[in-house]
């Protein structure tokens, strides 16, 4: 795959690392490292298709490869501040209140419905749908594109990665199983390790697998 980005957007990055006393070594970028910590943890399977959605705080990215198929990322304009500023605004209360009532609760903190003709519930469509349906559109696209649309496996990563039941209504609403990446499940001493939301350090892991392959 080729990925790019303007020069000036590399040297700026470049500079504010060196203006912080560091000296940047390998540049990566983010959805590269992400599918080398999977390949890292993981034995790809001959056949099929892998999907990671990793979750920014205001963006997401998607992910879709396989052996020898073709590799595609595309990003979701939807991320973890989102998940919170709708529960900010639906319940009408402040954005830290509204952020430590996902992290408690999940997607059950801002599960509403409304009423539409002769008394009849429907649910209300949140962030998490329209989220799902971008998922749905670009995995509909890469099927398109490449004839090609054997889903194994969503994995999620980022910070919000771990929000109680989004794995659950990525699952349901895909038809495709889905569970959150744990980039410290096969080292050694991660019994011993008691990290809050592991999956938020799939990028770092990367990184530094990248950084080790240059040594």
């Amino acid at each position: 795959g080729l990925v790019a980005c303007t020069k000036g957007v590399l040297n700026s990055h470049i500079d504010l690392l060196k203006e912080s006393g560091l000296k940047p070594g390998v540049i990566d970028v983010d959805p590269i490292a992400i599918t080398n910590t999977f390949t890292y943890l993981k034995d790809m399977p001959t056949e099929g298709l892998a999907v990671i959605l990793d979750i920014g705080a205001l963006s997401s990215s998607l992910v879709v490869w396989g052996s020898g198929q073709q590799y595609f990322t595309r990003d979701l304009p939807i991320g973890g501040h989102h998940f919170v500023k709708e529960l900010s605004d639906k319940k009408e209360i402040g954005y830290i209140e509204a952020q430590d009532m996902l992290y408690r609760d999940g997607l059950s903190a801002s599960k509403t419905s409304e009423t539409v003709g002769e008394g009849v519930r429907i649910a209300e469509r949140t962030v998490y749908d329209s989220l799902v349906e971008d998922m749905r559109r670009s995995l509909r696209f890469y099927a398109k594109q490449t004839g090609q649309s054997f889903f194994l496996k969503i994995l999620l990563t980022g910070g919000s990665a771990d929000t109680q039941g989004l794995s659950d209504l990525i699952s349901s609403k895909l038809n495709i199983d889905c569970d959150v990446l744990n980039p410290f499940e096969s080292l050694d001493g991660a019994d011993n390790l008691t990290i809050d939301n592991p999956s938020q350090y799939v990028l770092a892991m990367g990184l530094c697998i990248r950084a080790g392959m240059e040594q």
